[in-house]
């Protein structure tokens, strides 16, 4: 679907700051996201996406991360909820569900820790005016 978008090769100075210090605050509001029960990094999140498809190369590899990174985080996060809550649940004398909602608390906070992680490798490639990966 990107495939129909034309992505500039490269874009203006100004243009091209002003998409960086886009990614930049994305990148503050996902660090906020814990403070407010993840609602500045679904903002954050909506914003990445909406600039991604007509982004320069630097900050396109910017936004397909912080996408990517809310995407993964949020997943891992509700999976291991679920199970927490699961096997908290049914943990009633039975030691499987007792591993599977330790299981799920490692996972949840795994998932924090990872997007905090993230965020933060992110943010130092942004303000060093690097990409992530190798940008398309």
């Amino acid at each position: 679907m990107t495939d129909l978008i034309h992505r500039p090769s490269s874009l203006p100075d100004s243009l091209e700051r002003s998409e960086r210090n886009a990614a930049l605050t994305i990148y503050g509001l996902y660090l906020g996201a814990p403070l407010t029960a993840g609602v500045t990094g679904l903002v954050g999140a909506m914003m990445a996406s909406s600039k991604r498809p007509r982004s320069g190369p630097l900050s396109g590899s910017h936004f397909r991360y912080q996408v990517w990174t809310f995407g993964a985080s949020l997943g891992a996060a509700l999976t291991g909820s679920f199970w927490l809550l699961v096997g908290g649940i049914a943990s009633g004398g039975n030691p499987e569900a007792g591993v599977l909602a330790l299981t799920g608390g490692a996972l949840a906070g795994s998932a924090g820790i990872g997007f905090l992680g993230a965020t933060l490798f992110g943010l130092t490639r942004a303000a060093g005016g690097e990409p992530i990966g190798h940008p398309q």
